[in-house]
């Protein structure tokens, strides 16, 4: 994710360094003036992983929407039209 960033030109070579090592160390390092490219990356890669998968979240909610009809849908409208009274 690291070299795709800096390919456009959003964070340098030494803000994915200082990333890299955070990570390695597993310590928080409060002196540094780039503290905020580590939030950038990991939205960066929150937003690719979400974007990679769309493919089974769209396929997972085709597959569910027959059943969440009948199971929550229809029993919700039958209930509704019997308070408001309408056959």
């Amino acid at each position: 994710m690291g070299r795709w960033l800096r390919r456009k030109g959003w964070v340098e070579a030494a803000d994915v360094d200082m990333v890299a090592d955070h990570e390695l160390t597993a310590k928080d390092q409060p002196g540094k003036e780039r503290a905020g490219v580590r939030l950038v990356l990991e939205f960066a890669t929150a937003y690719a992983i979400t974007k990679a998968l769309l493919p089974l979240r769209v396929a997972a909610s085709v597959w569910a929407t027959p059943w969440f009809a009948r199971a929550i849908v229809v029993p919700i409208s039958r209930t509704a039209r019997r308070l408001v009274g309408k056959d």
